[in-house]
């Protein structure tokens, strides 16, 4: 569904309220805080992101990508090795003037950048893994990054927060109700991949491990 769609079906399921008592750019805004908190729970290929980057010799501090939530993983593909994720209590820790360099072991994610421990000597290429912020819907052509399926879910959520904001608790609390009935069944693309994984291909790093719960709250900070 376009933005337009959902937004009319969204005002459907309010009780179609005149656009002078809820107007359209707030219900633009109850969706794309549904589309994100279901980008940000569950598993979808397009929540995902995968960039590389080359490091500096001499340089500690990278900038992390604008549309960052949560660092999965970074991994140095040029020596082929995973990076320990690093604490803020090491962070903290740290000498400022420590000037020791060589292949980093260990990254630390710190608000908008990454910090390299120890400080590259020479330059290799980083796998960055993240959790993405979705764009925001503006215009009403604009289409969410969910899966198409998922669409109707982030109009239910939108309706249960619609109602929270509004201060209508009883309404909230059943469209929420309804809400959490509908994602109970829904299946999640990755899911569905990793039950039919063919023996001979290693795809675990989509499914993240046949075990995994269907929340993706396995973000590090």
């Amino acid at each position: 569904m376009t933005l337009l769609q959902m937004r009319t079906l969204l005002r459907k399921m309010i009780g179609n309220p005149v656009t002078a008592d809820v107007a359209d750019s707030e219900l633009t805004d109850r969706l794309n805080e549904a589309v994100q908190e279901l980008l940000t729970k569950y598993k979808f290929h397009k929540g995902r992101k995968l960039c590389t980057f080359s490091t500096i010799a001499g340089t500690a501090k990278y900038a992390l990508p604008t549309d960052c939530y949560a660092v999965k993983r970074v991994r140095d593909n040029t020596n082929k090795r995973m990076l320990i994720k690093a604490g803020d209590t090491f962070y903290a820790s740290r000498n400022e003037v420590e000037t020791d360099e060589g292949k980093p072991i260990r990254y630390i994610r710190y608000r908008d950048w990454l910090t390299f421990v120890p400080t590259p000597d020479a330059v290799y290429t980083m796998e960055l893994w993240y959790a993405v912020i979705a764009t925001a819907m503006a215009l009403d052509g604009d289409v969410s990054v969910l899966p198409e399926t998922w669409h109707i879910g982030a109009v239910r959520l939108a309706r249960g927060i619609h109602f929270d904001l509004a201060g209508d608790i009883p309404k909230a609390k059943i469209a929420l109700d309804m809400f959490d009935r509908w994602v109970a069944t829904m299946p999640l693309e990755i899911d569905v991949e990793a039950e039919h994984i063919d023996s001979a291909v290693d795809v675990m790093s989509l499914s993240g491990g046949l075990t995994e719960n269907r929340l993706d709250f396995d973000h590090e900070d």
